[in-house]
């Protein structure tokens, strides 16, 4: 299993969750890869797509979940967190849900304007 790991460094100050979370998954031999602005005009296969920050952290990965057909975990790193699956404090459950199958993918319209 291979995963991407993209953070909002203006949400998750200093890194934390995503140390976290990249613990989490080296501790569960998961394969990861940092992504970072740059990379989001290039293709790269995942199975999973870990976003750290809020909702508009997901809707900036969006296109490029679509395009590349890689389904986003949101962890609240924000405020309210409304698209987001999990909360700051809920990695290990986020990972633990990912490794066990029990996360379900939930289908979203992406509008163009």
């Amino acid at each position: 299993m291979k995963v991407l790991v993209y953070y909002n460094k203006e949400k998750d100050w200093g890194g934390c969750c995503k140390n976290e979370l990249v613990a989490r998954l080296t501790e569960n031999q998961i394969e990861y890869l940092l992504l970072e602005d740059e990379m989001l005009n290039s293709s790269i296969s995942a199975d999973a797509l870990f976003a750290i920050g809020g909702d508009g952290t997901i809707l900036f990965l969006a296109e490029y979940s679509k395009r590349n057909e890689i389904p986003i975990i949101g962890i609240n790193a924000g405020k309210l967190g409304f698209l987001c699956e999990f909360e700051k404090n809920s990695v290990k459950q986020a990972v633990e849900s990912l490794v066990d199958g029990s996360l379900i993918k939930d289908k979203r319209l992406l509008f163009k304007v």
